[in-house]
């Protein structure tokens, strides 16, 4: 059993459906407003990672401020081990677990938030036939511990659901592949990803989404979408 997120056993599993449109959370624009990796604005876990931090750092805020900022769906990016334990992640980037109890507690609290949950996984980490167990690295190489990895990232969807009922969780998909490793029964709200990692040309994908928010938040905020959700890096900018 999955046992990063506590239980509240007593609260039961809400399923949810639905066009976000009809949500009563619904900004008077037509769409509400999306934070992509939400939780990269924690330090990262390893003395490397904080080097090359700025790479992956797409958030400079914490959830709460996201919250009150008008964020009403979350970017939630899960890395396993596939031996039970769980951490944040972004690409090559690690943060620690601690304090997303509270986090999604709040949300839950809230009501009308929805989080995107994904499995970060990296092909060249897939490769590695490491003896580690530390964040960033694996104990076994090729399929078996992929597979292994899958069970603990569904085991932790699952908790999720099961924990915060009134979050509507989507997603479950693997990074590196966009196949489903989990499928929540939350229809999918449509999103306009308007960030570095996700624009063309892609002279600032991955190397300074701080930047690129700097330039181009203000005009993706006046254009808006026609989509569901208007997804930025910095929503304090």
């Amino acid at each position: 059993m999955f046992r990063l997120v506590k239980l509240r056993v007593s609260r039961p599993v809400v399923r949810y459906g639905g066009f976000l449109k009809r949500e009563k959370n619904m900004e008077k624009k037509g769409y509400i407003l999306g934070s992509h990796n939400s939780w990269s604005y924690l330090r990262p876990q390893r003395w490397w990672q904080r080097v090359i931090a700025f790479t992956a750092r797409c958030q400079r805020v914490d959830i709460r401020r996201q919250y009150e900022l008008g964020v009403r769906s979350f970017d939630l990016r899960l890395r396993t081990d596939g031996e039970g334990k769980m951490w944040l992640a972004h690409g090559l980037v690690d943060y620690p677990v601690k304090g997303l109890v509270d986090d999604l507690e709040f949300l839950d609290a809230q009501g009308g938030c929805w989080v995107r949950v994904l499995h970060e996984t990296e092909r060249w980490r897939s490769t590695l036939a490491t003896r580690h167990t530390g964040p960033g690295q694996l104990k076994d190489g090729g399929k078996e511990d992929g597979e292994k990895r899958r069970a603990d990232f569904r085991d932790a969807c699952r908790t999720l659901e099961r924990s915060f009922p009134r979050i509507k969780f989507y997603g479950g998909m693997d990074v590196s592949t966009w196949l489903k490793d989990y499928d929540f029964q939350t229809l999918a709200p449509t999103e306009d990803g308007c960030y570095a990692s996700n624009m063309q040309p892609r002279v600032l994908d991955d190397w300074w989404p701080w930047l690129y928010a700097r330039l181009h938040n203000r005009k993706f905020r006046k254009q808006g979408t026609n989509l569901d959700v208007l997804v930025l890096d910095f929503v304090d900018i």
